[in-house]
């Protein structure tokens, strides 16, 4: 049996009360997810879109309560994950661009759904990578006015461009949360053209070959096939606390950085006093 089927009528009491049961449970799912009050409200307003499209047709009230369990579950997930606060959606629904940005949330939201119940990394990694590599690249100074901001993945959904640092972080942090080993990551900095590039790099194991993730080469390839870049050092998290030469050192300042945004990204409570 197909799993949609014709129209129904809603004002039957059969639909009505399974609207009732379906809003009644995905109340009590928001509540036990503590989103903020302004996100609950766009959390709704997107399920209640998606009740009513299962509802033209006569699913199963099986099927729609799994349903909406599931995308609950990873529109509060990828909320949490993106650190997306009460301001930030104020500062969405004032902008110009809101469609644009809650597009591309959706769009997170429901590329994570894609690779759920996938157990193989690469599809996993082939999908975030030409994801991320839709949005566009531009330079920190026309960004942010900065000349060198490493931003969250959480600023490079809201802008939608950024550089190379912010390509990779955002790959690295989704591609966590599609399950893939964090042990099986790595940033690479390296020279490519006469120029400092960031790269997200993938090891199966130490006897694999390592398969680079770039925004430039947007086709992932063996580092052994990567003729254009020099690898110069990998970033690794760092004692925030310890004296570090930033100035002279642009390894100690590459750590630096990677590590801050590490930390806020992954809100590690044990870590949190590093960079409080």
């Amino acid at each position: 049996m197909p799993f949609f089927q014709e129209q129904t009528n809603f004002a039957s009491p059969s639909i009505l009360s399974t609207i009732s049961t379906v809003f009644i449970y995905t109340f009590q799912l928001i509540a036990d997810s503590s989103i903020f009050s302004i996100t609950a409200l766009f959390q709704l307003s997107v399920i209640f879109k998606i009740i009513i499209k299962l509802l033209q047709y006569n699913c199963g009230m099986k099927i729609l309560l799994i349903t909406l369990f599931t995308i609950n579950l990873l529109f509060s997930s990828t909320l949490k994950d993106l650190n997306i606060t009460d301001e930030d959606f104020l500062n969405i629904l004032h902008s110009p661009k809101k469609n644009i940005i809650l597009d591309r949330i959706n769009e997170l939201i429901l590329l994570k759904r894609s690779l759920q119940d996938i157990d193989d990394d690469i599809t996993k990694l082939n999908s975030v990578n030409d994801y991320f590599n839709e949005y566009k690249f531009e330079s920190d100074l026309k960004v942010y006015r900065k000349n060198d901001y490493w931003a969250t993945r959480k600023e490079f959904m809201f802008k939608g461009s950024g550089d190379c640092e912010d390509f990779v972080i955002a790959k690295y942090f989704t591609l966590l949360e599609t399950g893939i080993d964090e042990n099986k990551l790595s940033l690479l900095y390296n020279i490519r053209k006469n120029d400092y590039h960031l790269v997200l790099s993938y090891q199966e194991n130490q006897f694999s070959d390592l398969l680079i993730l770039d925004n430039i080469e947007r086709k992932i390839m063996p580092l052994t096939q990567r003729n254009d870049i020099l690898v110069l050092y990998t970033l690794k998290t760092i004692d925030l606390n310890a004296e570090i030469d930033l100035m002279s050192d642009l390894q100690n300042l590459s750590n630096y950085k990677w590590t801050k945004i590490y930390l806020k990204s992954k809100n590690r409570k044990k870590m949190q006093l590093l960079i409080n």
